[in-house]
C-alpha cells in the first residue's frame, strides 16, 4: 500500500523537516482532501459545543482546527513558487478557492463570532499577557473578515475573495509561464567572454536538456543573475534586462488587465469591510496604521538614501566612462559594471 508522506509528516518536534525528496506532485490533491475532511470536523466539534465558551474551547481551539490543511498549504504554496508543474497549478486551481471558502467558513460564521465574542466580552481573568493578545487578535480578525456584515453581504465578500484567489493564481502563472517560455540560446563561444565556468557549464547543461547545441540563458534568477554581472556583450545583456522587465506584460501572458481587476476588486472588498481603500484595510493592524504614514515615511527615507544613492550611480558611471568612453549608465550595465569595480578595487 503506498503511503502519503504529506499525511505521515507531522511538523511536531524541533528537529521536524519536510520530506521534500518523497513528496511528489500527485500526492497534493489527495492530502488535501483528507484535510479539508479533518479540519470540517474540528470545525463542527466547535460549532456544535454546548458548554460555556471559554478560552480553551473557543478561541485556542480555533487556532488548532485546521492544522494540518495550514501545514500543508505552506508546503504546497511554497513548491509551487519555486519548483512548479502543470500537476501543481492544475492542482492549485481546484484547492486554492476551497481553501480560501473555508477561512471564510470560520470567519463568517456567526456561531463561532458568538464564542468569540463572549469570551472577547467575558475578559477572563486568568489569562496571560500572551493569551490576551491573542484573544484580542482573534476577535480583531473575526471583525475585520466580515463578521458583523450581513448574510448579503457575507456572500459578496465570499464571492470577491474566490475571485480574487482565480485572479492570483492567473497572475502568477503567467509570470511563471512567461520565464519558461524565454531562451537566449548562444552558439557562439566568444559570445561568453566574461562568463565563469560554472555558469557556462549550467547553460550548457539547459541547452542539453532542450536538445540544443551550445548555451542557454533563461529568465530564472540562477541563469539571468550571473548572465547580467559577467556577460561582456552588452547586446545581450540589453536584450536579457528588456525580456526580464517585460514579463507578464505581453500576450499570451499579459497580467495588465489581470492587475487593474486584483485592484478594483481589493478596493470594493475594502470599502465592503469598512475602509477607505485596500491599503488602509491592510495598515488597519500594521505599525504605520495609515496610507499617509507610511508614504511620509517613504518620503523621509528617500531624502536621506538619494544622496548615498546618487553617489553610487555617479561612481559605477565615471567607471564605466573610463572602460567605455560612454557616460550612459543603462539598467543593463549596472550589475555588470558593479561586478567589474568590485573586482578591481575590492578584490581579495
Amino acid at each position: 500500500m503506498n503511503t502519503n508522506p504529506l499525511l505521515e509528516y507531522k511538523n511536531d518536534t524541533p528537529d521536524s523537516y519536510i520530506p521534500f525528496n518523497l513528496i511528489k506532485d500527485e500526492h497534493f490533491e489527495e492530502a488535501f482532501e483528507e484535510a479539508f475532511k479533518t479540519a470540517k470536523n474540528n470545525l463542527k466539534k466547535i460549532i456544535e459545543n454546548s458548554d460555556t465558551p471559554t478560552f480553551e474551547n473557543s478561541v485556542e481551539a480555533l487556532e488548532y482546527v485546521d492544522e494540518d490543511l495550514k501545514r500543508i498549504t505552506f508546503i504546497f504554496t511554497n513548491l509551487k513558487e519555486a519548483h512548479t508543474s502543470k500537476e501543481l497549478e492544475r492542482t492549485a486551481d481546484i484547492v486554492m478557492p476551497k481553501v480560501a471558502d473555508f477561512e471564510n467558513d470560520i470567519l463568517l460564521n456567526e456561531k463561532l463570532f458568538e464564542k468569540v465574542k463572549y469570551v472577547y466580552e467575558s475578559k477572563p481573568i486568568k489569562l496571560t499577557k500572551e493569551q490576551e493578545r491573542f484573544l484580542k487578535l482573534k476577535y480583531k480578525s473575526f471583525v475585520k473578515k466580515g463578521a458583523l456584515l450581513n448574510d448579503g453581504d457575507k456572500q459578496l465578500l465570499r464571492s470577491y475573495d474566490k475571485e480574487l484567489v482565480l485572479l492570483t493564481q492567473t497572475f502568477g502563472k503567467n509570470v511563471l509561464d512567461a520565464t519558461n517560455a524565454y531562451e537566449l540560446h548562444i552558439t557562439e563561444k566568444e559570445k561568453l567572454i566574461g562568463i565563469p565556468d560554472r555558469v557556462k557549464e549550467m547553460a550548457a547543461l539547459e541547452a542539453k536538456e532542450r536538445g540544443k547545441e551550445g548555451w542557454v540563458f533563461t529568465l530564472k534568477a540562477p541563469s539571468s543573475g550571473p548572465f547580467m554581472q559577467y556577460c561582456s556583450d552588452e547586446s545581450m545583456r540589453k536584450e536579457m534586462s528588456i525580456a526580464s522587465s517585460k514579463r507578464g506584460m505581453e500576450e499570451p501572458f499579459d497580467n495588465k488587465k489581470i492587475i487593474f481587476d486584483i485592484v478594483s476588486i481589493r478596493n470594493k472588498r475594502a470599502k465592503l469591510l469598512g475602509y477607505d481603500s485596500h491599503a488602509d484595510f491592510v495598515l488597519d493592524d500594521r505599525m504605520a496604521k495609515s496610507p499617509n504614514i507610511v508614504e511620509s515615511f517613504l518620503k523621509e527615507i528617500a531624502e536621506t538614501a538619494r544622496p548615498f544613492a546618487q553617489k553610487d550611480f555617479d561612481m559605477i558611471r565615471s567607471y564605466k566612462e573610463k572602460q567605455t568612453q560612454s557616460n550612459t549608465l543603462n539598467a543593463w550595465d549596472v550589475a555588470y559594471f558593479e561586478e567589474k569595480y568590485k573586482k578591481e578595487y575590492f578584490d581579495f
